[in-house]
């Protein structure tokens, strides 16, 4: 089995981005803005040349614990863009610009 993983984004909740979180945004309606939430964002299943792809996209190695925490700055969005749909893009954008934090999560 081969190596999957995750980018999660952890940051304070506003209604600006209740879209672009991993549940409906309905389901957000009685949370209080600024409270730290939690979603999974870009997630990879096949593969670790794949994992190892994403990561480079943060410019981090994938097992490298030190560096899970992302820049978001210095995100390839060109690659992420061709990895993954323009939805999570655009929703990675908004969180990032909402402030969000990024962590890169290996499993495998």
């Amino acid at each position: 089995m081969g190596m999957e993983a995750e980018i999660i984004a952890i940051g304070p909740f506003s209604r600006k981005i209740a879209g672009h979180m991993e549940y409906p945004a309905e389901r957000y309606k009685d949370t209080r803005e600024g409270v730290p939430v939690i979603t999974h964002l870009f997630t990879v299943y096949n593969g670790s040349g794949a994992s190892r792809k994403m990561a480079g996209c943060f410019g981090v190695e994938a097992w490298d614990f030190n560096q899970h925490h992302l820049d978001p700055v210095c995100a390839d969005l060109e690659t992420l863009r061709e990895m993954f749909d323009a939805r999570e893009v655009e929703s990675f954008l908004a969180l990032r610009e909402a402030g969000f934090q990024f962590y890169f999560v290996p499993n495998g």
